[in-house]
């Protein structure tokens, strides 16, 4: 693609992913989906689902799929003297504990 045609096409889908919500109190009012309303199912779907995916996704690439030493150089302050020990935590807590977490509310989310 081009950047032009990526970006018409790009505002293309985001106006007919924002057409239902923007119709659901009057056109589609009676329209559901999966039991709920328009808003509600767009609602459930960005804060169920995707935004827990997409946290996931940030801690998984800043815990394994950034180079050691950019976070070093990003979090280490060499005028404090903890920040080498901060920086040990954070990584083992955004490459294992985050991770677990967030996979642990997603399952817990899909069975209620």
């Amino acid at each position: 693609f081009k950047r032009q045609n990526a970006s018409w096409t790009m505002i293309g889908v985001a106006f007919v992913l924002a057409l239902p919500p923007a119709l659901s109190s009057t056109l589609l009012s009676g329209v559901t989906v999966f039991h709920k309303d328009i808003l509600k199912f767009y609602d459930s779907l960005v804060i169920d689902t995707m935004l827990p995916l997409v946290v996931l996704g940030m801690a998984l690439v800043a815990g394994w799929g950034m180079p050691k030493k950019i976070k070093e150089a990003l979090f280490i302050n060499e005028e404090e003297m903890d920040s080498d020990k901060l920086f040990r935590n954070w990584n083992f807590l955004i490459r294992w504990v985050v991770p677990a977490v967030i996979i642990l509310a997603i399952v817990l989310s899909l069975i209620r």
